[in-house]
Parts: C-alpha cells; sequence; structure tokens
C-alpha cells in the first residue's frame, strides 16, 4: 500500500520528507519569491527605460537561481561577482557610497528606486533564513547581495 504524503509536508529531497515550516523550505520558498520580486523590478526598469538596471537585475536574478540551487543541491556556493566587484569590494563599496550617505528612502523617491529598496529588505530576509538553515557561503552571499541591491539603489538616485 502506498501512504499518502501529508498536505503539511514536502520533498527536502530525494524520499525525505519534512513539514512544511522546515527551516530549508522556508529558505527555499524565500528564494523563490525573491526571485519574482527581482523580475519584477526588472520590468519595472525596463519600463522606465533603465536598460543597465535591468541588465544588473538580470544578473541577480541568475545570481539568486545559483544560490537556490546549491541550498536545493546542497553543494557550496563558488565566489561571485556582482556589479563587477567580488565579496570584499561589495563589502567595502556599500560600507562606503558615493558622498559617505546613506540616503533614508521617502516616498518621494523614483518608484524604481523604492522597489530596490523593497528588494534589499527581501534578500536581509532570506538572509536571516540561511543563518537558521546554517549556511555560512548562503548567508555571505546573501549579506554581499543586499550590500549588491543597496548599491543599485543608490545608482537610481545618482
Amino acid at each position: 500500500m502506498h501512504a499518502e504524503k501529508l498536505e503539511h509536508m514536502t520533498h527536502l529531497h530525494g524520499n525525505t520528507l519534512v513539514p512544511k515550516t522546515h527551516p530549508r523550505i522556508r529558505l527555499r520558498g524565500k528564494l523563490d519569491s525573491l526571485q519574482a520580486l527581482i523580475l519584477l523590478a526588472a520590468r519595472q526598469a525596463r519600463d522606465a527605460h533603465q536598460y543597465r538596471t535591468a541588465k544588473v537585475l538580470d544578473e541577480f536574478h541568475l545570481f539568486a537561481q545559483e544560490i537556490l540551487r546549491c541550498e536545493v543541491t546542497e553543494e557550496p556556493l563558488q565566489a561571485f561577482t556582482l556589479l563587477g566587484l567580488d565579496s570584499a569590494g561589495l563589502r567595502h563599496a556599500s560600507h562606503n557610497p558615493p558622498g559617505g550617505k546613506h540616503p533614508i528612502p521617502t516616498s518621494g523617491m523614483p518608484a524604481l528606486a523604492l522597489t530596490l529598496n523593497y528588494l534589499r529588505t527581501q534578500v536581509r530576509e532570506a538572509e536571516i533564513c540561511a543563518v537558521e538553515v546554517g549556511r555560512p557561503d548562503l548567508i555571505e552571499a546573501l549579506n554581499r547581495f543586499s550590500s549588491a541591491v543597496h548599491l543599485l539603489f543608490l545608482r537610481t538616485l545618482s
């Protein structure tokens, strides 16, 4: 007799079932949501004729896909670059913004800038999920990813 999979369970890998509240399943869901938001932001950038920003967001989408792939396959995430910067470069650039200031988002900012700010917050939430899973490579990647989104936010304001 074949046992039915309960609705509150899902496959972690192979035939391993876990509750849908499992930390790795939450991380996967957050990464899925993150990809959807990146695509919406890229569409918004294209609609605003900001094609360079859209191209960067396409790069971010591929990066989010790679993070998810590494989580599912349990493979380590390889060294990466975003905005042409490696991990150390992203950290440095985000801590030393042009003009030395981190603007506080306001409703008067362009819609794309606000979408990027929201995207940054969602990357941070994915990072928290990675912390709960205990994947140092994904934690660092998501931390730098939020830095890259912040830098792109700053670019849209300049």
